[in-house]
């Protein structure tokens, strides 16, 4: 069981999900313990090897990081 906060992806276009990447990813996190704090990120018109998306993939990835450094300073203060 995956018990830790943190964030998963998925392409829209990724066909080994039934035809439903959101739908799967959603499923996923409903069963983790942390699925109210955990964050759905969702690339948009491509599949699991992001193509022609690797900049969308990592600014997305870029502003989660500065999220979540953003949201522990704010706790500590």
């Amino acid at each position: 069981m995956i018990t830790h906060t943190g964030a998963l992806l998925i392409g829209t276009y990724d066909n080994f999900t039934d035809g439903d990447p959101s739908g799967f990813l959603c499923n996923i996190n409903s069963h983790m313990p942390t699925a109210d704090e955990n964050r759905l990120l969702f690339i948009e018109r491509t599949g699991h090897i992001y193509q022609q998306k690797q900049q969308e993939l990592a600014d997305k990835i870029l502003q989660l990081i500065k999220d979540w450094k953003k949201e522990r300073y704010e706790v500590i203060i």
